[in-house]
């Protein structure tokens, strides 16, 4: 990656729950990863924080108390407005492949093109109900088998809908990532849902319904 010319960022140095650990013991999980990250970043900025599972803690004193020590190091949030769960199809494509079922990796693959697609559109009308223009949005992959099976067909559908792929440096400098939602985010809500809960808001209230494109069901069932 860094050869490629990407930057790396901390995401804890062994990926604990905050809502399961203590803020000292996350606070120490920050600090482990950090000698790595000089040794591998040089003269590139590493200071991007990402909490693992996107929750950022159980009690708003808590997520205070994180956020209060990551800007004192000079950290920004890589936080996320497109989650499409993309990892949940890594294991399921692992078991079809095993099995050989070519029809089953066919809607595997059209269910995770649907998912992303659907999920961008949906972010991008977030960003006007809440925003009232396209703000630069942040986009969660994962490492996988089936990431990296998708991940050309997934950038060139991208750009088809019109994206214009940024550096998260470039897209963390909107004006909408210096707000702090103070609501704690215990079960992994995107910067949006961390929003529209700070404003009180329902999906209703901005036109939405919740979103059921996300095949979970089926996704744990296939080719087992």
């Amino acid at each position: 990656w860094r050869a490629s010319g990407y930057p790396l960022g901390n995401h804890t140095f062994s990926h604990p729950d905050l809502t399961k650990v203590s803020a000292r013991n996350f606070k120490q999980e920050i600090d482990q990863n950090e000698s790595l990250l000089k040794s591998f970043s040089e003269e590139t900025d590493w200071h991007y924080f990402r909490y693992p599972f996107l929750r950022e803690g159980e009690t708003l004193e808590k997520r205070d108390e994180i956020r209060s020590y990551l800007k004192s190091k000079g950290y920004k949030i890589a936080q996320v407005t497109i989650d499409f769960e993309d990892w949940a199809w890594n294991n399921p494509y692992a078991r079809c492949t095993q099995k050989n079922d070519q029809q089953s990796i066919l809607w595997l693959k059209s269910t995770y093109l649907n998912n992303a697609l659907e999920n961008l559109h949906r972010s991008e009308l977030l960003s006007q109900k809440l925003f009232n223009r396209s703000v630069k949005q942040i986009l969660l992959l994962h490492i996988g088998g089936f990431d990296a099976e998708m991940l050309d067909l997934l950038l060139k559908a991208y750009k088809k809908a019109g994206v214009e792929f940024i550096p998260l440096t470039e897209a963390v400098k909107d004006e909408i990532y210096s707000i702090n939602p103070t609501v704690p985010a215990p079960s992994g809500e995107n910067f949006f849902s961390q929003i529209i809960e700070a404003r009180k808001l329902k999906l209703s209230d901005l036109g939405l319904k919740r979103f059921t494109g996300y095949p979970e069901e089926k996704l744990n069932t296939i080719c087992k």
